[in-house]
């Protein structure tokens, strides 16, 4: 989201890292009438993060450096949280003795990157690891909390009516305080500016229509909004001479359709959905089971569209993944086993991030090749590549089958 730091990104952050999280519970289940029970529970959420940086230590060469050389201003921090959180699961029934519904509720939590939650100072250079301009030493602006609070709730309805098929059918919430972000470009993380509220609808199904064959089949929709316009991680606009604001186009290079110096860039304020999230999921699948020593399995993985930004204007296409897989058991002590990877050969993307990318080398852009020690001469490049660079998606493209490319 920092368009003047030092462009730079190979290898700027190297950490080792532990999380521990220790959780106690009690639990107490009580049976009112033959068709209602409760399930009561307390549990409680203990989370340590240490880091160990391997990040290039500071540089005394440069002139506001103001450690002291080979120093690591990161290594050896530590941060921890505790969460108490109740919970309460109400089931009525069965009814038939295969029908049963329920409702439940309560507190939970997510974890955020143990890096966002103990660096002092966010490394953006192999070379200059912890220069955030305009000064040197910059430091994270709001460190992450370890453990983020979530709360939620679900009613649904689950049934063994049908002969061999186990269905399921549920509608959940969930409010959290906070959403961590991935930064693309750096790997880094960051926090949202709002909570948000997540909802949707879930579907199962497992159906075992004799001993060697299962069959499942699971649909998934759900939204996540913030609570308040995010920014932050909205698509950029252009300002023009005449106050007029143009909208980046689609994929488009946002930063050269207009020449340096006629306007200035700025991103959308609007914008509640959450980056990333993904509305429609079909996992399915067929199994065989120990059929005269063989066994295999043909799955299908499905994500629909998500948004890429906030306002939603920047999208990843659908993604489709059929695996096959197969093995053969000679006896007690040797089996065979063999997979078919994206069995459709489609050129669909496991990753999808749109931010402001510079992909001409500096030599390209008529800069020096090495970086410059100066802080007149880090400004220069830095200026260069924000001219030059566009907001655009960047993916990285999901496997494909052997002999293509």
């Amino acid at each position: 989201r920092d368009l003047h730091s030092f462009p730079t990104r190979r290898s700027s952050d190297l950490n080792k890292f532990t999380e521990t999280i220790v959780s106690p519970w009690f639990s107490n289940k009580i049976q009112w009438a033959s068709k209602l029970r409760s399930i009561f529970a307390l549990r409680g959420d203990f989370g340590k993060g240490i880091l160990t940086s391997f990040s290039n230590p500071t540089n005394p060469n440069y002139p506001d450096d103001p450690f002291p050389a080979g120093f690591n201003p990161n290594t050896g921090q530590s941060t921890s949280k505790f969460l108490a959180e109740p919970k309460l699961n109400l089931i009525f029934g069965p009814w038939n003795n295969n029908t049963e519904f329920y409702l439940q509720g309560g507190f939970s939590y997510h974890s955020n990157d143990v890096r966002g939650a103990t660096q002092l100072y966010e490394p953006v250079s192999p070379d200059y690891p912890y220069y955030n301009a305009p000064t040197y030493g910059t430091t994270v602006p709001n460190k992450l909390p370890l453990l983020i609070q979530t709360k939620g709730a679900e009613v649904g309805v689950r049934t063994t009516a049908a002969p061999h098929l186990q269905s399921t059918v549920e509608i959940w919430y969930l409010y959290s305080n906070s959403e961590l972000m991935q930064g693309g470009d750096t790997g880094g993380t960051s926090p949202s500016a709002s909570p948000s509220n997540r909802y949707g609808i879930e579907v199962g199904n497992f159906y075992t229509p004799s001993e060697h064959w299962t069959f499942d089949a699971d649909f998934a929709d759900s939204r996540a909004i913030f609570t308040e316009d995010d920014g932050d991680d909205s698509t950029f606009y252009h300002t023009a001479p005449d106050g007029s604001q143009q909208l980046c186009p689609k994929n488009s290079n946002c930063f050269n359709l207009i020449p340096t110096g006629s306007g200035t860039y700025l991103q959308s304020p609007y914008g509640k959905e959450v980056p990333e999230q993904v509305r429609w999921v079909v996992s399915a699948g067929a199994t065989m089971q120990d059929m005269k020593g063989l066994s295999a399995s043909l799955r299908l993985r499905y994500f629909g569209p998500r948004p890429l930004t906030s306002d939603a204007l920047y999208k990843s296409p659908s993604m489709a993944l059929v695996n096959l897989g197969a093995t053969y058991k000679f006896n007690g002590n040797w089996s065979l086993m063999g997979e078919v990877l994206n069995l459709l050969d489609r050129k669909d993307h496991d990753i999808d991030y749109p931010y402001v990318s510079q992909i001409t080398p500096a030599v390209g852009l008529g800069l020096p090749a090495t970086p410059p020690t100066t802080l007149a001469g880090q400004e220069l490049v830095a200026n260069a590549v924000n001219a030059n660079a566009a907001f655009t998606r960047v993916m990285r493209s999901e496997e494909r089958r052997v002999g293509k490319e």
